[in-house]
């Protein structure tokens, strides 16, 4: 989904974007992204576990609340929102499964390491 598309359905959500965080949204899609076998669970025996689901049972809204720090309210807006990058394991994995490989090929070369000796706190 582009940046365009994503903020088209969020301005479908009036004082949505004013409760969240970007901690917060991505929060909800990484987590999300990991409940989807128990998101798919709650769901009717005929709905296809390739669609995205209409809506999160309430086990999963409340955790989503919870780990996203925004109302119950709330999740049912943002898995309207984000449901379709969530339902998209494969990109939501991609975002964090290259970071050393990428280190290595554009880092190291300018001098860039995915490791620093300092000790951060």
């Amino acid at each position: 989904m582009d940046l365009a598309e994503l903020l088209r359905r969020l301005a479908e959500h009036p004082g949505l974007v004013d409760s969240l965080t970007l901690a917060g949204i991505i929060k909800f899609i990484v987590h999300a992204s990991e409940l989807k076998d128990n998101i798919i669970l709650t769901q009717p025996a005929n709905q296809n576990p390739n669609d995205v689901p209409l809506y999160l049972s309430t086990t999963v809204s409340y955790y989503l609340s919870v780990v996203a720090s925004i109302s119950i309210e709330q999740v049912a807006q943002c898995w309207l929102v984000f449901r379709d990058i969530v339902w998209d394991s494969i990109e939501v994995k991609s975002w964090f499964e290259d970071r050393e490989r990428i280190f290595e090929e554009h880092g190291w070369e300018r001098g860039i390491s995915l490791y620093s000796l300092l000790h951060s706190q």
